[in-house]
Parts: structure tokens; C-alpha cells; sequence
């Protein structure tokens, strides 16, 4: 491959030889049109061989999420709220759990606070 070749036309971020489409714009190496992104999206988590979602990892803020719900409800609410903003550029993937963790962080952090003032009252 050419020097010119390592390099993406469209941004000029380094591309992978085997690469069909840039990881950073989701420009196709080809110069055909990548179908799976649109203009101007996020594409940092595009497989730079396919060009489809890199689905490896997933939406791992929702799982997180979830589980810090019940442990450190602020923390679920925050990791909850990042996973279900994160759920688009996983197609949906994610979401559902994401509510799941607003709803029972939300609910938590509510309880505590009424408990702590039933405390404080007495």
C-alpha cells in the first residue's frame, strides 16, 4: 500500500491496512459510501474491517449501571443515565437495563433521603 493509501482521504486519520472504512469518519477506503453511517456520526465504535458497530464490549455503562444501582445508587444513577445515551449508538442496546437502573437508583436515593429525615426528626 502507498503512503498515500495509510492515511484517510476524508480526515486523515491513520487507517489499518485491511481496513474498508476510516474508524474515525466512517469514510469508506474505496471511496464507495459507507451505508452503515451516516453523515457526520459518531463512529469511534465502527469495526474498521466491516464498518458495522463493534458490538464486542456493548454498552457496558448500562450494565454498570444496573449493578451500582443497588450498591452506590448515585453512581448507578449516573453510569444509568450514560448507558441509556449511549443505547443509540448501540442500536438500542442497553436500554431497557438503563431505565431499569434510573428507576431503582432514583427510587433508592428517594428512600434514603426520607429515611434520613425520619432520623434526623426523632
Amino acid at each position: 500500500m502507498s503512503i498515500m493509501g495509510l492515511f484517510c482521504a476524508k480526515c486523515g486519520a491513520k487507517i489499518e491496512d485491511e481496513a474498508i472504512f476510516c474508524t474515525s469518519c466512517g469514510a469508506s477506503v474505496s471511496g464507495k459510501p459507507n451505508p452503515n453511517v451516516q453523515e457526520g456520526e459518531y463512529v469511534s465504535r465502527y469495526d474498521p474491517v466491516t464498518g458495522f458497530l463493534d458490538f464486542q464490549n456493548g454498552n457496558v455503562m448500562a450494565s454498570w449501571g444496573f449493578l451500582f444501582a443497588f450498591l452506590f445508587p448515585i453512581l448507578g444513577l449516573v453510569f444509568s443515565i450514560m448507558g441509556l445515551t449511549r443505547a443509540k449508538d448501540f442500536n438500542d442496546q442497553g436500554k431497557s437495563i438503563s431505565i431499569a437502573g434510573i428507576a431503582i437508583s432514583a427510587s433508592l436515593i428517594l428512600l434514603s433521603f426520607i429515611l434520613l429525615i425520619v432520623f434526623l426528626v426523632k
